[in-house]
């Protein structure tokens, strides 16, 4: 009689109830629709999702117009091409990803003057909320 070995995808567990030793529950939640795979958090599902799709959400705005799957990708490519990088950053004023940053940007130097104001973290929260 053999033990029961656990279904493995990239590094997630299933449940297994033949052999003890193994983790009683765990939450995996987010299952592929095309292959079925399991995912313990929604981002790694739709990473795996463009897999099956071919989409290239990251793209390179800095005169390349290469598109990656992944933005680790991108940052690998601005790594060789460094120029690409600064023309990326001139260039996604009106992208989403550019409205993206921009908020970030405010909510980032709005919890500073907060912070120096002297307001509580339960304030800032809220305030940040808003933005």
């Amino acid at each position: 009689m053999s033990l029961c070995t656990p279904y493995v995808h990239r590094s997630r567990y299933r449940t297994c109830s033949r052999n003890p030793d193994l983790p009683t529950k765990v939450d995996l939640s987010y299952t592929c629709d095309v292959c079925g795979a399991f995912f313990r958090r929604k981002c790694d599902g739709e990473r795996h999702y463009r897999s099956h799709t071919g989409a290239r959400p990251f793209n390179c705005y800095g005169g390349c117009k290469k598109a990656f799957r992944r933005a680790d990708g991108r940052s690998r490519h601005w790594a060789v091409y460094p120029g690409c990088e600064l023309q990326h950053k001139r260039n996604i004023k009106g992208t989403p990803e550019g409205l993206r940053l921009e908020r970030l940007i405010l909510k980032r130097q709005t919890r500073v003057e907060l912070v120096a104001q002297g307001a509580s973290r339960l304030e800032i929260d809220r305030v940040l909320r808003r933005l």
